[in-house]
């Protein structure tokens, strides 16, 4: 609150003060449920009841859902959420498997061709994943090679991931500086106020020193104004009885 005065006003410290603070604050909060609540009921004059509160809460504000556009993302922050494992990772891409020959004939051979056709297979595959693992292989090479002569007058770093992690380093580092610049103009807002607070105390006091006695005085002044008039009504009341009295005598 911009008229708060945390730094000065202490009758919030009193239990009684505080007890009637936190009352007055929860008979708020429920007056702005009721009032939602009867904007949804069958009629306004027949809101929902309070055991239904926290339902209604929940439905009217639904929880946000996170990666929306990003499917996988989103996968993974619900596997997170709800505690599940990582999966394995898939190895079966780089085993060699063994040829699977066909069932034998029933006089308990194997078809010479199915054997070939298996152990073909077998072969090729072997053949594509050693040329996989080759082309990784060459990838990494050029990345360390390349990726270094067109970054060298640039950056002293050899290696991607040493760039990556180079620019993610200056980023988070201009990133703390930014927090420290905000946390230090809260700290020294806040030193501000307590000093201003601190030294518009003494004035505050004697302000308010001088409205205590000038309401007591407008109250004595009122209560006097009362008496006087209250007494002029008694005697203009007496006044007309000695009137009355003297005419009868005339």
């Amino acid at each position: 609150m911009d008229t708060a005065l945390p730094y000065i006003d202490t009758q919030y410290d009193d239990p009684a003060v505080r007890a009637q603070v936190d009352a007055l604050i929860a008979q708020e909060v429920q007056l702005l449920k009721s009032a939602a609540l009867s904007t949804t009921a069958k009629s306004p004059s027949s809101p929902l009841p309070l055991s239904q509160i926290d339902s209604y809460l929940a439905e009217k504000y639904p929880p946000i859902s996170l990666f929306t556009q990003s499917p996988a993302l989103h996968t993974e922050f619900e596997r997170v959420s709800q505690g599940r494992k990582l999966p394995a990772l898939d190895t079966h891409r780089y085993t060699l498997p063994t040829p699977q020959d066909d069932e034998p004939h029933p006089n308990g051979s194997v078809p010479k061709d199915n054997q070939v056709t298996q152990w073909a297979k077998a072969v090729a595959n072997a053949k594509a994943q050693l040329q996989h693992q080759q082309q990784r292989l060459d990838h990494l090479e050029r990345m360390q090679t390349s990726h270094a002569d067109t970054h060298t007058s640039t950056t002293p770093f050899t290696r991607p991931w040493e760039t990556t992690q180079h620019h993610l380093q200056r980023k988070n580092s201009q990133l703390q500086q930014a927090l420290d610049a905000v946390e230090q103009a809260i700290l020294d807002i806040n030193r501000t106020r307590q000093t201003n607070q601190q030294h518009a105390h003494p004035k505050l006091t004697a302000l308010e020193q001088d409205w205590m006695e000038s309401t007591t005085r407008s109250l004595q002044l009122e209560f006097a104004c009362t008496h006087i008039e209250q007494e002029l009504q008694r005697m203009q009341d007496y006044e007309q009885q000695l009137l009355a009295k003297h005419s009868e005598a005339h």
